[in-house]
Parts: structure tokens; sequence; C-alpha cells
């Protein structure tokens, strides 16, 4: 028999999107975690201690971005019963948290504007989650266990090989849309250049 997982709190991820001028205000925030980890008290003082990466020098004492990997961005909303979705920077640990705004909805796509440097993660209840370990080196991947592009079906077409790099390329022509960014030489050939939320659902 299935035993099934209670609900939790998930986060369905809109590469390139983000949810402006709804950003909940951290700085004097009862929630420990959000006050504390707001960029500038967290890391003004010295912004080379570990957990700064994410600051940056436009980060005021009034500003909302708050300086945590994207998983501890999700804890925190989670903690948070007014939050309902995340700015997340695709490259830095680096968010916003959203709020309910009567002037812009930010579980609706139509919403959401286009930021190329943000990832728009929308908290939704369910029983299934994709977990985020972040970090880079060792442990940080699960090798010997990478599926064949070939058993993807149409994602096949999005192998880093045959998309970005290597023999055979076809040069993806489309810029930031072709999500090469990933692709180096030489290229993992199990490897998919495709944005979070395709890769997930290729995985399903």
């Amino acid at each position: 028999t299935e035993v099934l997982q209670p609900y939790q709190s998930c986060y369905e991820t809109a590469t390139g999107r983000a949810c402006p001028k709804v950003n909940i205000r951290v700085w004097d925030h009862a929630n420990a975690n959000a006050n504390t980890n707001q960029c500038y008290t967290k890391c003004a003082a010295d912004p080379t201690v570990a957990g700064c990466v994410g600051f940056l020098t436009t980060d005021l004492v009034y500003s909302d971005a708050v300086c945590l990997a994207r998983e501890d961005c999700e804890a925190l909303c989670a903690e948070l019963d007014e939050c309902i979705s995340i700015d997340m920077h695709r490259q830095l640990p680096r968010c916003f948290l959203n709020g309910v705004c009567a002037e812009r909805d930010c579980t609706a796509s139509a919403s959401l504007a286009a930021d190329g440097s943000y990832e728009h993660l929308k908290k939704v209840a369910s029983q299934v989650c994709w977990a985020t370990t972040s970090g880079e080196g060792e442990g940080m991947r699960c090798e010997g266990r990478d599926l064949p592009p070939s058993s993807m079906g149409a994602y096949a077409q999005h192998q880093c090989t045959l998309k970005c790099t290597g023999p055979g390329g076809s040069a993806c022509t489309l810029g930031e849309l072709c999500f090469c960014a990933g692709a180096v030489e030489p290229v993992d050939d199990y490897a998919l250049c495709l944005p979070r939320e395709m890769c997930e659902d290729a995985c399903e």
C-alpha cells in the first residue's frame, strides 16, 4: 500500500520571472529568521563573512533582500503564513519574499514581470516536492545514475552536446532562451540544457 506524505509547502518555478513591489518587509519582521537574514543586517558590516555572497552594495537598511540559499528561502517562506511566493536570484544566494497585495496577485502568471536574473517560486501545498541542495563539488550530484537523453522523448533535443556545443552541436541561436550557460567543454553527454521547471517535467 502506498503511503502518502502529509501536505507541505512546495514551490513551482518560473524561470526569468519575478513579482515586484509586493515584498514582505523583513528588516523589522517579528520572525527572527527573516530579520537576521536580511542582507543588510547580516552582511553590511562585513560582506566577506559566510552567507553574504548574495549581498549587494545597493542593499540598504530598509532593503527587503534576504541572503539565503534557495532551500533556506523556501523554508523561511514556509514559516510565514503571509508569504505566498519567492523571487529567487538565479546565480546568488539571494531572495525576496512576496506577500498578498491587492494590486498584484503573485500566484497568477499574468502578474509576473520578466526578469532574467530571477526565478519566481510560487508556494503550493503538495504531498510531493522537488527538493533543492545548493552548492558545488563532491556530494552535490548523484553520480552514476544519469538517464540517457534518448529516454526523455521530446526533451532529447535539449541535450547540451547537441543543442549548445560539442561535435555536431546545432549552436542554438535563441540567446539566453537556449539555457546553454551551464554547458562547458567537455560536456557530459547526459546533461540537458533547460530551465529548472522543464528539467522537473522531463524527470516526471
